[in-house]
């Protein structure tokens, strides 16, 4: 519990932005967006999508 108490007392606290953090969460997002589109999909007969169909 102290634990929780001290992590709760800290996010009340005003923060100040890191603006050059901001691109990497997008950026894991997008990253795993490609990789679940890209992916091959075992044991199906539908041809997955190839960077190909969406040029």
């Amino acid at each position: 519990m102290p634990v929780l108490y001290s992590r709760m007392r800290r996010m009340t606290k005003a923060q100040p932005l890191k603006l050059n953090r901001l691109w990497i969460r997008p950026a894991i997002i997008l990253a795993v967006v490609t990789l679940a589109l890209l992916a091959p999909q075992p044991h199906h007969a539908v041809r997955h999508l190839v960077a190909i169909d969406w040029a």
